[in-house]
């Protein structure tokens, strides 16, 4: 064959595999489009000839084996492919594990789903229901601390050891790429509901039992790109819970986009709650930022609801009657603060500001500034206490030296009682939290009533790192005076270590003691200076480590209840002291308290009043562990008060008067060996009846001159 023919042959064959490839081409598009309607034919036809209720006892027993619990299907169970793909049952039981109660741990009445296929492909997700409908979830935990919602293989599995745990096989599982991944491009849900749902939860331990029943939430316009509206209500232990409102939209590619909410919660048929604000970057680093309104309310009425009932009746029935709150939260799941946010109560309302940061050891700061409230109508009525006679009164309570003897062994014996039961707990207060916080704040009231005082203004500032806490200063203004502190706490210690720096100016003690005593033993302007420090953790260690100093000083008072002049007149001159017709009393210029304390002891050497006719010292001590009492008031008349009206007769000698027993039981008797000389010993022998009243005397009006030095 020659070169030409080969040339010729070479084209006829290449003509002729060129329409073959084209003949095959067309007979694959054919086959692959005849296989594209055998599968859409078999997806839309097989489902109807295949009965899928001949596999539910496979499916029942791979469940079983699976989660080692009873497994149950109902005989209404379908699938669908094309061109919906959806799944329907119903009576799905999966029962607890062994030894639990043969209650269901989940039962499903029905269910029904159904889910557009072809748009899966491109993103789209396209369903038209979600209904679950009857569910019952029970959730146990048995005496032996197990639960019946753990899998068998985590609460059989022992634990993992260290080294398993810091070094983990490598997963043989290849890791999904990105590109892998399923995004959907659009979401547009039709049907959403779960209804008649109930939810039960049993601690055997503790016996408490919560039951959640006809749970129904019912989701409309779920998409993307719209606002879902969401419609929840439910019953917790017999009182109703609803949830309504929006949240979205969520954008194409949710949490990158920001997230507004605005729902309300409404409970117990009492309160409501609006939320309204934003979430942004909810899958890397959230913030959030809302604003909460709760709408007027009775806090006695919501109590009701809860079955708790106040823990106090108030002595004011028209209180804790309306309550609410306006607040603004803004954060991150580190860090949060509250920022101008108002919450009223009945009359009062109460400024807030706040900064919490680093929950793992709480970093805070707070403003609160409340414009006034009176806590006496928050407060029980006090109990109606036995009328007492006033100091110098003749039905004063008397003790016998013996007797307050006893009492104070008696005293004694019990402070070393306390003592002991609060040494015998060895561990103490765990002070651990407060070491972690660092505290800074400040807060400052308008007028304040309680117990009858009424407090004009008062102002603190706190601050704290490290267990150790500074209030500094403390500021009341109260009844025409100042009242200022300096504290310093410190827990950093084993045991709590604090000390303080009291300062009072021109106090009006008469009518505080008035309105919070309702007796008013002494009036006049106080000016003060104490020094105080302490250590312990319970009110008996602290008693006892008591030391510091200060000074009390009245100017232009006078002691209410007690005419120390006539009495201390009447007494030494072995006449007897005769109940005023008039409530008596003793004006001063200047009655001053110098005092230690050492070791909880309370000492003053130079107490002293100073009025025109007379001048009175005290000196002596007072246990405040063992509340015993060694005082000794010594009364000096000076004088007479020409020209103010005073037309009695106060020429006589002092009587002295010592003050022993405890606190509670007293005991006031004549120093004697000061009584019983020169002329008041001639008396004495002349009148022995007149100078036994003399001390009867004294004894019955001795404990109001205590009082009346503040001991």
């Amino acid at each position: 064959m020659n070169k030409r023919t080969r040339t010729v042959l070479t084209h006829s064959s290449s003509f002729g595999g060129t329409g073959h490839m084209k003949k095959l081409l067309i007979w694959l598009t054919a086959l692959a489009g005849l296989f594209f309607v055998l599968v859409i034919a078999a997806i839309l036809i097989i489902p109807k000839f295949i009965k899928v209720e001949s596999y539910i006892p496979q499916l029942e027993q791979q469940v079983s084996d699976v989660t080692g619990r009873p497994f149950q299907l109902g005989d209404d169970f379908s699938i669908s492919i094309f061109p919906w793909t959806s799944i329907a049952f119903n009576d799905l039981q999966l029962g607890n594990p062994e030894n639990f109660d043969s209650e269901d741990f989940i039962r499903i009445d029905s269910f029904e789903a159904r889910v557009k296929l072809l748009p899966l492909i491109s993103g789209q997700v396209e369903v038209e229901k979600f209904i679950l409908d009857g569910f019952a979830l029970s959730l146990v935990k048995r005496t032996d601390g197990k639960d019946n919602w753990s899998s068998p293989a985590q609460a059989d599995a022992p634990q993992s050891t260290t080294k398993d745990q810091q070094e983990p096989e490598p997963s043989s599982t290849p890791a999904v790429s990105q590109d892998d991944e399923f995004i959907i491009s659009s979401l547009e849900v039709q049907e959403f509901a779960l209804t008649n749902g109930t939810i039960i939860y049993l601690d055997q331990i503790t016996n408490q039992k919560t039951a959640v029943t006809d749970i129904n939430l019912i989701l409309q316009d779920v998409s993307l790109q719209k606002p879902v509206q969401i419609d929840f209500k439910a019953i917790v232990d017999n009182d109703p819970i609803e949830l309504s409102g929006s949240i979205g939209p969520l954008g194409r590619v949710p949490g990158q986009e920001a997230i507004d909410v605005n729902l309300v919660v409404k409970t117990l048929e009492a309160i409501a709650v609006k939320l309204e604000g934003t979430i942004s970057d909810a899958t890397t680093t959230p913030q959030f930022s809302f604003d909460i309104a709760i709408d007027p309310f009775s806090p006695r009425a919501l109590l009701d609801k809860l079955k708790f009932g106040l823990p106090i009746t108030p002595s004011d029935p028209q209180t804790l009657l309306n309550a609410s709150a306006t607040l603004k939260i803004v954060g991150s799941p580190s860090a949060f603060s509250i920022e101008d946010s108002t919450i009223k109560l009945d009359e009062s309302t109460l400024n807030l500001s706040a900064i919490v940061q680093e929950f793992s050891k709480p970093d805070i700061s707070f403003n609160i500034q409340l414009d006034s409230i009176n806590l006496d109508r928050y407060l029980p009525t006090p109990a109606k206490e036995e009328e007492t006679d006033t100091p110098g009164d003749s039905g004063s309570a008397t003790t016998t030296p013996q007797a307050a003897e006893g009492e104070q062994s008696q005293g004694v014996a019990a402070t070393n009682r306390g003592t002991e039961i609060n040494q015998s707990d060895e561990s103490g207060p765990d002070y651990t939290a407060l070491r972690k916080l660092k505290l800074m704040g400040e807060i400052s009231t308008g007028q304040i009533i309680a117990h009858g005082a009424k407090f004009d203004s008062i102002s603190m500032k706190i601050q704290g790192t490290d267990g150790i806490f500074t209030i500094e200063p403390l500021n009341v203004r109260l009844y025409e005076g100042d009242v200022g502190l300096l504290a310093n706490i410190d827990f950093s210690n084993a045991n709590l270590v604090g000390s303080g720096d009291l300062t009072v100016t021109n106090l009006q003690v008469g009518p505080l003691l008035e309105d919070a005593l309702k007796n008013k033993q002494i009036e006049g302007g106080l000016a003060a200076k104490i020094a105080l420090g302490f250590t312990g953790d319970n009110a008996d260690e602290i008693r006892q480590s008591l030391n510091g100093k200060g000074e009390l000083k009245f100017v232009d008072g006078a002691l209410i209840g007690l005419d120390i002049a006539d009495m201390a007149r009447s007494l030494a001159s072995g006449l007897g002291y005769e109940k005023p017709e008039e409530k008596p009393k003793t004006d001063f210029a200047e009655l001053n308290i110098p005092f230690t304390i050492t070791n909880g002891v309370f000492n003053t050497q130079n107490s002293s009043l100073l009025s025109p006719l007379l001048r009175v010292k005290a000196l002596g001590s007072a246990n405040l562990v063992s509340e015993a009492l060694d005082l000794k008031v010594q009364p000096k008349i000076v004088g007479t008060l020409k020209g103010q009206g005073d037309s009695k007769a106060r020429s006589g000698v002092t009587v002295p008067i010592i003050v022993e027993g405890t606190f509670s039981k007293p005991t006031f008797s004549a120093d004697l060996k000061e009584l019983v000389t020169g002329e008041n010993l001639q008396q004495a022998l002349e009148n022995p009846e007149a100078a036994k009243e003399t001390i009867e005397t004294l004894e019955e009006s001795g404990k109001g001159l205590l009082k009346s030095f503040g001991f």
